[in-house]
Parts: structure tokens; C-alpha cells; sequence
């Protein structure tokens, strides 16, 4: 299949022939299309694994059709897909509330590729208040919700950076 121009964001994985020597053209990019839901954007996988063979993927996903009228439609929900059964799993927040990028973040000692969080900035379009969702990684149950103090319009990236990356004081634990 050719991947699509423009439309939903396909999960897909590109693997490319290494070059033969230092600054040589790699050979062909081969695209393999995963299984997933039918949009899924911002695609993260647990950080001790990237590069690494991994099971689950986790992102963002459009609820909205093809006859929204917007253009492209804000992310309305939170995608946990295993990459071994293709079995996908969604957390939808309220309606007209927005999902920001997920950031995963391992428990302590993980047992097990997705034993951890997933943190999502989620702006409420009524209410017009933000609030910082955690889901638990492995079934996607919402632990807590963070009420902000002001409202933060959904965007783009994040990331998770463990207080033992940087000197500062230690963070609360989940």
C-alpha cells in the first residue's frame, strides 16, 4: 500500500538499509504499516525502549469524521495499541475536551514494558479549564486528574525528564 499524502496518521514503521560507509546514501526506506487505529499522531513508546523492540505504542487520536468542518480535527482521545495481538485500546475524555501528546512515564523498577503513566494535558472547550489527566499505561484508567489555576489551549509536544536526570530536589513519587 502507498502510504496516504495527507488524511489520518497511519501508525507506520520505516526501516532503512544502513549505509555501507560513513556519509553514503542508505538504500531503500521500506514502510510497514502497523496495526492501529485508523488516526493515531504523536506516536511514544517507553523511553528505556526507543530504539529497541517494543510491544506498545501509545498516542493521540481524532474522533472526528472526514466531513469535519475544521480542516484537521483536534485529538479527542488517548490510543494504546499492542503491536503483538493489534489490539487497540482508547481513553475518551469528555466531550469537547482535547487531548495533548502523551508522555510516558515508568513506574519505579517496572516490571513489565507498559508499568507505568501516561500524562496528558486536556483542555475542557466548555468549561475553558485545563487539567493534567494521568492514566495508568497498562489498561489506560484514569488514576487523577490536576485542575490547572488557568486554562492551557491543547498543543503539541511534551516530554518527561526524571528529577534523577538533573540536580533538583526530589520529585512527589506516583
Amino acid at each position: 500500500d502507498a502510504l496516504p499524502i495527507s488524511g489520518p496518521g497511519l501508525l507506520t514503521r520505516f526501516r532503512a538499509a544502513p549505509p555501507v560507509q560513513a556519509g553514503a546514501v542508505p538504500g531503500v526506506v521500506e514502510p510497514i504499516r502497523l496495526p492501529g487505529p485508523g488516526s493515531m499522531e504523536m506516536p511514544v513508546i517507553a523511553p528505556d525502549l526507543t530504539g529497541r523492540s517494543h510491544r506498545f505504542v501509545f498516542g493521540v487520536r481524532t474522533t472526528a469524521d472526514r466531513n469535519y468542518k475544521g480542516g484537521v480535527a483536534p485529538w479527542t482521545a488517548i490510543a494504546k495499541t499492542d503491536l503483538a495481538t493489534g489490539k487497540v485500546t482508547y481513553w475518551e475524555p469528555t466531550p469537547r475536551c482535547f487531548v495533548g501528546e502523551p508522555a510516558f512515564v515508568p513506574r519505579a523498577n517496572p516490571a513489565e514494558e507498559d508499568d507505568g503513566y501516561l500524562l496528558t494535558l486536556c483542555f475542557d472547550g466548555v468549561a475553558k479549564q485545563s487539567t493534567l489527566r494521568i492514566l495508568d499505561a497498562k489498561d489506560l484508567r484514569e488514576c487523577c486528574a490536576l485542575v490547572l489555576k488557568r486554562p492551557v489551549p491543547f498543543s503539541f509536544h511534551c516530554c518527561w525528564i526524571p528529577a534523577s536526570e538533573y540536580d533538583c530536589a526530589p520529585a512527589a513519587r506516583l
